[in-house]
């Protein structure tokens, strides 16, 4: 467990601000509530042979329950967007890799690949401040593991001395 889900763990971290821990029951109802809209919309959606897409699944869940939902919401419910990516029959459109991705999944051997594609997509879905978050933990974690290797090598130039 990496420091920052340390921290969210805690409730001291940069997810849990403003997250009050008796709010979580309603919370994973309304979580709960989304899945299910998107579920009927779905079968809605199948049963009259139209393409089951987010802003499809979005505008008959709203025509359905007479209440909007956005296609980010169907996003961000992991629950709901699984779904979604059962039955889909619209391809989702696929981010385009910068050289650098290419290159290191490149690198890898075949095996390895499809692991490290599913770590790009998940880190794809976390928001930028929480990316940014673990970035600069990783920073300074690395910053102090150097500052410690610097340490002991003139330790052990000093006891070999």
């Amino acid at each position: 467990m990496n420091r920052v889900q340390a921290l969210v763990e805690d409730g001291l971290g940069p997810k849990s601000r403003g997250r009050p821990e008796w709010l979580k029951p309603l919370w994973d109802q309304r979580r709960d509530v989304t899945k299910s809209r998107v579920d009927r919309a779905i079968r809605s959606l199948s049963k009259a042979g139209l393409v089951v897409s987010l802003r499809a699944i979005a505008k008959r869940a709203e025509t359905l329950d007479g209440a909007p939902l956005s296609p980010n919401t169907i996003y961000r419910n992991e629950a709901a967007y699984e779904l979604y990516r059962a039955r889909a029959t619209a391809r989702p459109r696929t981010r385009q890799r910068t050289h650098s991705l290419q290159a290191l999944v490149a690198e890898l051997p075949p095996s390895q690949r499809k692991r490290l594609n599913a770590r790009i997509e998940y880190l794809r879905r976390k928001t930028k401040d929480a990316l940014v978050a673990e970035l600069l933990t990783l920073k300074q974690l690395l910053s102090q593991r150097e500052m410690e290797t610097a340490t002991l090598r003139e330790e052990i130039v000093r006891l070999s001395s």
